[in-house]
């Protein structure tokens, strides 16, 4: 977080500021740096009243017929295509590949809640939603353009979402290969 400036806002989930602050060395148990957090306005989302929307796929935002790979995977089409009953196999009809362990959180309960609320979002035509730690905006082909240099504002006009959708895929590659 040291790479932004103070004045850029750090935004988190419920129970982030209970759980995670303050920063070592003020909290020894911490996994984060109190230095991060100096000078700098943290806002915790509160979900209270808001219904929006596991991670993909889901009932709203189903694999689709056709995955594009881009690069990402070795079998890929040389349009970067896949089809869909590749992935078919390795999970239920739009359930999730992925299932949040109870180490991974404070709260897991609200984690859950807070992954599900997503759902709808992430199927959402006007936004991109980014998983902490995504490797696959650093991939070249992607294109995403990071800060000092870079900026995200047309993340949309350079179809960043529908790009990074479906990357986290190739975790599966050997899986689905293995499948088919």
């Amino acid at each position: 977080m040291a790479t932004f400036p103070g004045s850029t806002q750090l935004i988190v989930g419920p129970g982030f500021k209970d759980g995670l602050m303050p920063g070592f060395p003020v909290n020894p148990e911490s996994d984060l740096l109190e230095s991060d957090f100096e000078g700098r306005k943290v806002v915790e989302v509160v979900f209270e009243g808001l219904k929006i929307g596991e991670f993909r796929p889901t009932e709203y935002l189903p694999i689709p017929e056709e995955v594009n790979t881009g690069a990402v995977f070795d079998h890929a089409s040389p349009r970067g295509f896949c089809p869909k009953s590749l992935f078919e196999k390795l999970t239920p009809h739009n359930k999730p590949f992925y299932q949040a362990s109870e180490k991974a959180a404070y709260d897991y309960a609200k984690m859950e809640d807070t992954i599900m609320k997503l759902e709808a979002f992430d199927a959402a035509e006007n936004v991109w939603v980014v998983i902490a730690r995504d490797g696959s905006l650093l991939e070249p082909e992607i294109g995403v353009e990071f800060f000092p240099t870079g900026t995200l504002n047309n993340w949309k006009k350079d179809d960043l979402a529908e790009k990074t959708r479906w990357t986290f895929l190739k975790d599966f590659e050997v899986a689905a290969k293995a499948a088919v």
